[in-house]
């Protein structure tokens, strides 16, 4: 008897590791990020605080950086908890993570290329109001 508890036991504790899906990596990426930013120095611009390592010039850049990141915790954590129930639903809110983590990377790359290569009137938007 003692034999058989400890064979499904064994046999319980092999099961073969699921791999992570990407909203998991997402959301753990977004919440990296969100960690590492809480260590940059910060320096008000404005009336904003914004980081002084790539957003000194730009804080316009940061605040839509933040948004990205927002959104993309927002929509992994909405694809974790709806893709049993809802898969439609939830492969929207995948697509929503996914576009902003793809912005959340574009927004300081754009900002350290722009600033190697390019003029640096192409680092600010235009204020239209």
């Amino acid at each position: 008897m003692l034999a058989k508890t400890l064979m499904n036991t064994r046999s319980m504790s092999e099961k073969p590791h699921k791999p992570a899906q990407a909203e998991e990596v997402i959301i753990g990426i977004a919440v990296g990020i969100a960690f590492a930013l809480t260590q940059f120095p910060y320096k008000k611009i404005n009336g904003s605080t914004v980081p002084t390592i790539i957003f000194k010039d730009s804080p316009h850049s940061f605040h839509a950086f933040i948004l990205a990141l927002n959104f993309a915790f927002f929509g992994s954590f909405v694809t974790i908890n709806l893709r049993q129930i809802f898969p439609k639903i939830a492969r929207c809110s995948l697509l929503l993570a996914v576009v902003s983590l793809a912005l959340v990377v574009g927004i300081p790359l754009w900002l350290m290329l722009a600033a190697e290569f390019l003029s640096p009137s192409l680092l600010y938007m235009p204020r239209s109001f």
